[in-house]
Order: C-alpha cells, then sequence, then structure tokens
C-alpha cells in the first residue's frame, strides 16, 4: 500500500517546484537566447580592436580645409593628386593611392536616435558601441551574466548586422576629443575611417584604397587621427539635384596649407 505524502514531503515538493520556476523565470532570457543561437548555428567571432596611435611623422604634410572637414595629407595626396567628387564625396586620386573624403551636413536631431538612446542605456558613444561591437563574440555569452549583461551582449550582437565582422580584419579607436572614431582595416589595400561627432550634429568617413601595394597603415593613421569636424560650418544637406554642384563648390573652395 503506497503512503500517503507526509506535510513535510508536500512542502518540500513545493519549495522545489518553487526554486524550479524561480530558476526558468531568472533564465528563461538566457535560454531563449542560446536556443534561438543554437537553432539558427550563430557564431559571430571578435574582431581584434587596439587603440589608435600614430607615429607622429607628418613633417612637410598640408593642412587642408575641405568644407567643414580639416584634416592632414602628405604632398601627394594635397597636391599632386587628382580631385574629383564622387555622390557623397570628394575624390583624391594618385596612380598608387585613392581617397575619399565624406562631407558631412548637419544630421538632423531624430537621426539615428534610436541609435543614440541605446548608447546612453550603457553610457557610451555611439562609436564607442560600435567599437564594443566589433570586439564582441557569441563567445562572451555566460550563463552567470546579469539580465543587464545580457542585454548590452544582445544589442553588440545585433549591431554586427550593420557592421558585420566579415569585412574587417582588425579596428583601431579613437575615443579622445568631441570626434570619436574607427580605423576600420579591411584587408591590406582597403582601410576606412569611421567618425562621428559626439555633439550627434555630424558624422562621416574617409576611405582609403590602395591600387597595387599594401596600404601604408601609418598614414592612413596619421590622415585619419588629423581629422577635426567644425559644428559650425555644416550645412543644411543639398537637395538631391544640387548635391554635386554643392561638392563641387566644396572642393573648389578647398584651402591647402603648410603648418
Amino acid at each position: 500500500m503506497r503512503q500517503r505524502a507526509t506535510k513535510n514531503q508536500i512542502l518540500g515538493s513545493l519549495c522545489v517546484l518553487a526554486v524550479v520556476a524561480a530558476a526558468l523565470i531568472w533564465w528563461w532570457p538566457h535560454l531563449n537566447w542560446s536556443f534561438q543561437i543554437s537553432r539558427n548555428q550563430v557564431r559571430i567571432p571578435g574582431v581584434p580592436v587596439t587603440e589608435l596611435k600614430t607615429p607622429g611623422k607628418t613633417a612637410g604634410w598640408y593642412n587642408c580645409q575641405i568644407g567643414p572637414v580639416s584634416l592632414k595629407l602628405p604632398p601627394e595626396l594635397a597636391k599632386d593628386a587628382e580631385r574629383s567628387v564622387g555622390k557623397m564625396t570628394v575624390d583624391f586620386a594618385t596612380p598608387e593611392l585613392d581617397v575619399s573624403i565624406h562631407i558631412p551636413f548637419k544630421l538632423p536631431v531624430n537621426r539615428q536616435a534610436d541609435f543614440v538612446q541605446i548608447a546612453d542605456e550603457f553610457g557610451v558613444s555611439v562609436i564607442h558601441l560600435i567599437g564594443d561591437s566589433y570586439a564582441a563574440s557569441t563567445d562572451d555569452f555566460r550563463w552567470t551574466m546579469s539580465r543587464q549583461e545580457l542585454r548590452r551582449h544582445q544589442v553588440l550582437m545585433m549591431i554586427t548586422s550593420m557592421f558585420p565582422h566579415a569585412a574587417a580584419i582588425a579596428v583601431e579607436t579613437h575615443y579622445q576629443g568631441p570626434l570619436e572614431g574607427l580605423l576600420i582595416i579591411h584587408d591590406r589595400r582597403h582601410a576606412t575611417f569611421e567618425w562621428r561627432l559626439n555633439s550627434g550634429a555630424g558624422a562621416g568617413l574617409i576611405a582609403f584604397a590602395s591600387k597595387e601595394r599594401d596600404l601604408d597603415l601609418d598614414m592612413v593613421r596619421e590622415c585619419s587621427q588629423s581629422l577635426t569636424c567644425d559644428e559650425g560650418h555644416l550645412g543644411p544637406e543639398p537637395r538631391r539635384e544640387d548635391l554635386k554642384k554643392t561638392l563641387r563648390e566644396i572642393l573648389d573652395s578647398m584651402t591647402v596649407v603648410l603648418p
């Protein structure tokens, strides 16, 4: 004959069930995330991320003002390169190198508002958040993560869909001053410096492409870190039909001086 469960046994069973239920409730986001990653066979490796450092070898370089953007360029780019305009860029071409400088216009307040809100949630800038996403990996997931840590991990993995790790072999960060940026090294011949003003008023990039040999990364670093943007000179984005004319006027008014 089966014995009836005692009150203590019933109470013990209820306690165990309560603990299991509480654990499921607490770890439900972890379980769901782990299941989604496993089911879709997602694996995102991290990209090496380091600080952008320059050797400081810019003797003989020119200070160039191009609309609201200023930067240092070596003579072969500042003085000798063929100049033209692209869709949103002013372009410099030499037999060895192509450089495209995006000309920024004043960003509307609501542009990337959601991105800014997410960055504010984690107490970092937008560029810093993107930099963190390059360093992040699906292997960073831990069952011991707090819900806030899991939320941050999920956000970083989400950002990789917009800034895919496969497009970079290394990233170098510039987080100092009113302009922050990321130097994205795509391969041995291509790199991009993506930047944004901390105020959110403007953003842009410089693209470097070497034609026949490995890119001179020290030159790329010097150009990138020297870049500044005068927020007071950011104009409204012109209409599509006026864009080429505006870019040509900006390029024609470019100033090139020795420091």
